[in-house]
């Protein structure tokens, strides 16, 4: 019976932003919300609560929010979802699937 395998892969930016997510979980440098890139902030903050003083991102949700892109780039979706080629079927075996 053939096997399907998908291949899914992420452009350079998802790639970064993947880096960043992880970094922030693992606690390597760079490490902190002033090291995250400009470009990823926004996506970051999407998932970070507010300080209710200032309205800006509660930066104690920083490693939650990691965590939620790193679950969005293993499902696909969010940040992730944009830019990702149909699968591909490739069979071990005659013919095709």
């Amino acid at each position: 019976m053939p096997r399907r395998i998908e291949a899914l892969s992420m452009n350079p930016d998802q790639t970064d932003l993947v880096e960043s997510a992880l970094h922030q979980l693992a606690k390597l440098d760079p490490c902190g919300w002033d090291q995250i890139p400009e470009q990823h902030k926004p996506v970051f903050a999407a998932y970070m609560g507010r300080d209710a003083w200032t309205g800006e991102v509660d930066l104690f949700t920083l490693r939650d929010a990691a965590l939620m892109l790193i679950r969005d780039a293993i499902e696909r979706k969010g940040a992730f979802a944009a830019d990702i080629p149909a699968p591909r079927v490739r069979t071990s075996g005659q013919g095709s699937v």
